[in-house]
């Protein structure tokens, strides 16, 4: 995989759990450095858990959605 397409995908795959956090109602954090830093830990246990069933749904659907 080339470096460009690394990059894309890796900043297609930030923006859609960006989305995902932000449809669940978290929108107190930051992203820096390709790290997700939140306001409270409240907010960083529940986005925990919506990144790690994003990235499952990912895995099962053969991540098709992002190509």
């Amino acid at each position: 995989m080339t470096s460009d397409r690394k990059e894309s995908l890796i900043s297609k795959l930030t923006a859609r759990i960006q989305e995902q956090l932000v449809m669940n109602g978290i929108t107190d954090f930051q992203i820096a450095d390709g790290n997700f830093h939140f306001a409270n830990v409240d907010d960083k246990s529940r986005a925990n858990a919506i990144i790690r069933d994003y990235l499952t749904y990912l895995l099962d659907h053969e991540a098709e959605c992002l190509l």
